[in-house]
């Protein structure tokens, strides 16, 4: 992760507000997200996602 963008990290990922929030933090392109959640989700650029079930 690059040192020069704020980092967040989203808790329910794969839900309706999660998916909201990533694409919009994303969209800014000064974040970079760590996304957690039950089932597997895709990475993407700027994007981590962590299964934790």
């Amino acid at each position: 992760m690059n040192a020069n963008k704020n980092t967040a990290l989203v808790v329910g990922a794969n839900g309706v507000i999660g998916k909201n929030l990533i694409d919009y933090l994303l969209s800014t392109e000064n974040w970079e997200v760590i996304g957690l959640s039950r089932n597997k989700g895709k990475n993407r650029p700027n994007l981590k996602h962590i299964s934790v079930d």
